[in-house]
């Protein structure tokens, strides 16, 4: 274990967070993380811990202290051991650049390094069950990594949590069961525990107290519902996508108090309603929200599902007109825009200009300029080019925007990988492209789910 440089007390805060993390008490992890960083301004790995437990309290802080700790790094390397290096290394290479593989290949050596350092164990399992979908990893290695971290520490409450929904995924409701009490025996009081006390309800209670959670839902914080609609989507059946899950929605637009959490609860909303297939609803939320944030979202949202052909939510000349005046009046970053005008056909040579100029400065402008390239390939009637590309641009991602970006996660990319490669009658690459759909690596990617079905049945070898 690297330890602070800032005098007893600092390396008092720092063991003080570990054991709160630990033992899911996140507050005070954060607290004494915190007091830690005040004390060594250039303790790297507690910036980084800081970063692991804010995820837990509050995940929209999480970019700032993943930040922090990659800037610190060139500061503090030389003393960092071999094993927090390697964890260093890998977010830098996962984060900054959306490398993945290289990324999970430092997590890897980080717990041969130290083989009984729980930490190691709990970021590598991390990997695996957030990240694993997106850079063609076995998210059941997440479970081995999980179950190693409590073979160390069997009250590592963070681990157990993971284990909670891998367990439920795989029907497992013995050990389901097990693992929710063994978690709120050692947490009681997290935001994490407030979902696992939800879970245990809506998965092991009886009728009348399912029903009696439903009526009071709404009580519980932004954060809360999303992480549960999340859940929802991802492990719910289709009856409970279209029946409690909708209630969390209604919910999370309530208990929006920022235009952020509005834009994420409409987002959301809107993902839901086109993978149920309910276009006309889809359009009814972005109608009837209001806000320049509202503006913006809703003529993104025409734009996009206009170019990744899968829904038809307004008029997008008249979306593209008002989105193509704001990139004018701004300051000309959004990469999202640029790439979307492009597709569509709107003063496509400028915007590809444009997008071509920020792909430097991260993985999904970069992603983004590759598929107009593949667009251009396609055209051309070179498929075998635009898979190649589209290949390319799906080995990097923005990990901490894919969850509930717009289109962070490339699924209009991964969408038309698949539609290619099935008609092509190209196996391998269907299953891959196909596979990425298999769990939820954005909340967004539900709206190609309906074609993803059937394409991928289609495509199915045998």
């Amino acid at each position: 274990m690297t330890l602070p440089n800032g005098g007893s007390e600092a390396v008092a805060a720092y063991l003080n967070a570990e054991a709160a993390f630990r033992r899911g008490d996140y507050g005070t992890a954060r607290d004494e993380y915190a007091r830690v960083i005040r004390a060594d301004t250039d303790f790297a790995i507690g910036r980084l811990r800081l970063a692991l437990v804010t995820a837990h309290v509050d995940p929209t802080e999480q970019g700032l202290y993943f930040g922090s700790a990659l800037r610190g790094a060139e500061h503090h390397q030389q003393g960092l051991s071999t094993a927090d290096s390697l964890l260093l290394d890998g977010f830098k290479l996962l984060l900054a650049d959306g490398d993945g593989l290289a990324a999970v290949d430092r997590f890897k050596r980080a717990t041969e390094q130290a083989p009984r350092y729980p930490q190691a164990w709990y970021v590598l399992g991390e990997f695996y069950i957030h990240f694993g979908g997106l850079f063609d990893q076995p998210v059941a290695e997440a479970g081995v990594a999980f179950n190693r971290v409590l073979d160390i520490d069997p009250r590592f409450t963070p681990a157990m949590a993971h284990l909670i929904a891998l367990a439920y995924q795989t029907g497992n409701r013995v050990e389901t069961a097990d693992l929710i009490h063994r978690y709120l025996r050692i947490d009681s009081t997290s935001v994490v525990a407030e979902v696992v006390g939800i879970a245990d309800t809506m998965i092991l209670g009886t009728a009348p107290d399912q029903l009696a959670l439903l009526r009071t839902v709404c009580r519980h914080s932004f954060i809360v519902l999303q992480d549960l609609a999340l859940q929802a989507a991802v492990f719910g059946t289709r009856e409970q996508r279209e029946g409690p899950a909708r209630s969390l929605l209604r919910c999370l637009e309530r208990r929006g108090a920022t235009d952020a959490e509005r834009r994420v609860a409409l987002r959301m909303a809107v993902a839901a309603d086109l993978a149920a297939s309910w276009p006309d609803s889809a359009r009814t939320l972005l109608v009837g929200a209001t806000g320049a944030w509202a503006a913006e979202e809703r003529d993104l949202w025409v734009l996009v599902v206009r170019a990744a052909r899968v829904a038809t939510l307004g008029d997008a000349t008249a979306a593209a007109d008002r989105v193509s005046a704001r990139v004018r009046a701004g300051a000309d970053t959004d990469a999202v825009a640029h790439w979307v005008l492009a597709r569509l056909g709107v003063e496509s040579r400028r915007h590809t200009v444009a997008l071509a100029r920020l792909a430097p400065r991260g993985p999904v402008a970069a992603s983004l300029t590759a598929d107009l390239q593949a667009q251009e390939a396609l055209q051309r009637g070179d498929t075998t080019r635009a898979l190649r590309l589209w290949d390319g641009a799906t080995r990097r991602y923005a990990v901490m925007s894919a969850p509930f970006g717009l289109v962070a996660s490339l699924w209009p990319l991964r969408l038309d990988m698949a539609r290619v490669a099935v008609a092509r009658n190209d196996t391998a690459t269907a299953v891959r492209a196909c596979g990425t759909f298999e769990t939820l690596i954005g909340y967004v990617d539900q709206v190609a789910q309906p074609e993803i079905e059937r394409l991928c049945r289609k495509g199915a070898p045998g």
